[in-house]
């Protein structure tokens, strides 16, 4: 058991140490690059905004060597006063129910934002990458320190087809 959490640790350092992550702002807009994932550069695309919280769909990316496993990037800034625990529920892929997790919860100070990606498995929904996903939907869930809601959006869908 303790070289199996062993391998997994080393293998999560070695692919945390190769994200790169660039920010620009001039114009509102998120740039990222994950030079182990892919080359290219992506923009961001507004799902949510209000006085609290605004989110932004970045990308949709697979790891190498993770089969079955896709990330979804989204940028989302605490606009609120308090610091929130960031979720996703009611989350479905391709029109099934699937969940969207994230291995260490997002929390965020006020004025802050994350571009730490949420995950899901897609091996039971029947398609074999992320090229065959064509739909996500799911709420984000803003929960304060003593586990109240501060914001629940309306059902966000980007649409991949």
């Amino acid at each position: 058991m303790k070289k199996l959490f062993a391998s997994v640790l080393a293998v999560s350092m070695l692919v945390l140490v190769g994200c790169e992550v660039a920010l620009t702002s001039d114009n509102g807009l998120i740039e990222v690059s994950n030079s182990e994932v892919s080359q290219e550069v992506v923009t961001s695309q507004l799902l949510y905004g209000d006085d609290k919280v605004k989110v932004s769909f970045v990308e949709i990316f697979e790891m190498p060597g993770l089969v079955g496993t896709c990330y979804l990037r989204l940028n989302v800034e605490n606009k609120s006063d308090k610091t929130v625990t960031v979720s996703l529920k009611d989350s479905y892929i391709n029109d099934t129910a699937q969940m969207i997790g994230s291995g260490i919860p997002m929390v965020l100070a006020p004025g802050m934002k994350s571009l730490t990606p949420f995950f899901f498995g897609y091996g039971n929904l029947g398609i074999n990458s992320k090229d065959e996903i064509n739909k996500i939907e799911f709420k984000v869930w803003l929960l304060d320190d003593d586990y109240n809601t501060v914001v629940e959006t309306e059902s966000l869908v980007i649409d991949l087809s």
